[in-house]
């Protein structure tokens, strides 16, 4: 059973030799017949820039104490494991740009869309300008050619126009195909909108009615009964109905135990 699912196929990768490095990186920016459907583009400088400098900006306006709170913080977790990891590592690097394995295609658009709101750019891009960069790696013609230094590789070729989008059509040939693909590719950013309010909408909610949430109270060791700790604010014991699971409170007990922890605060029982 294990040799169907794990195989040893992986094969080596052999550089483009060096004098065939002009000649082959100018052949994929030559138009081919998928240029119809993505056409030949170079990349926007100031558009990147401009949204640069917001991103940043607004995430120095997120980390301000005032919009500090669990479901806030859960919520960064949650949106970076399902961005960063099930979109970027796991869906536009290892699943499209390298096909190192093969799920149903439904699973792969799901996790093309988990890419697609990282804000990384959309899958067709994302994966032409990545094989471009394994074919010419560390050459003239790779854009984020590591030999250029540190702040070149990692985000000044962001900066600049990008001539490897050209190679984007002959290079993702087999995701221009799939119209869903290219609607990604599109209006993957729009996708930031709907994800956007729904967030605020739900955190308006919270604001107004604290609730028991018991999948945050197992993510975050009983911290998720907020409308008990709302109550009683200042009960060692969150945790306080039957069920409900507060590992904070078992490690309170056990210092309590050992002498270590004293005047230990609880509601009375006529409250509850």
């Amino acid at each position: 059973m294990n040799s169907v699912i794990f195989q040893e196929t992986a094969k080596l990768k052999k550089p483009v030799p060096a004098e065939k490095v002009i000649e082959l990186s100018e052949k994929l920016l030559e138009p081919s017949s998928h240029s119809k459907r993505y056409p030949p583009r170079l990349h926007k400088t100031w558009g990147t820039i401009v949204f640069m400098v917001a991103i940043h900006i607004l995430s120095l306006v997120a980390i301000q104490p005032k919009f500090w709170s669990l479901p806030a913080v859960t919520s960064l977790l949650f949106f970076y494991w399902v961005t960063a990891c099930l979109g970027v590592t796991l869906g536009y690097h290892r699943l499209l740009s390298h096909r190192s394995f093969v799920v149903p295609r439904w699973l792969e658009r799901f996790f093309a869309t988990c890419g697609a709101i990282s804000c990384q750019h959309g899958p067709i891009d994302w994966v032409g300008l990545h094989r471009h960069h394994h074919s010419f790696s560390d050459t003239e013609v790779d854009h984020h050619n590591s030999k250029k230094g540190f702040w070149w590789s990692h985000m000044g070729w962001m900066f600049k126009d990008v001539e490897a989008l050209k190679a984007v059509p002959k290079l993702s040939a087999d995701l221009i195909k799939d119209p869903y693909y290219r609607f990604l590719n599109k209006y993957f950013l729009f996708l930031q909108i709907p994800i956007g309010l729904s967030l605020y909408a739900i955190g308006q909610k919270l604001g107004v009615a604290s609730k028991n949430n018991a999948w945050v109270a197992a993510l975050t060791f009983g911290e998720g009964w907020h409308n008990n700790h709302h109550a009683f604010p200042n009960s060692a014991k969150q945790g306080l109905f039957k069920g409900q699971i507060d590992i904070t409170w078992e490690h309170i007990k056990i210092l309590a135990k050992f002498g270590f922890a004293k005047k230990v605060k609880l509601p009375s029982r006529s409250y509850y």
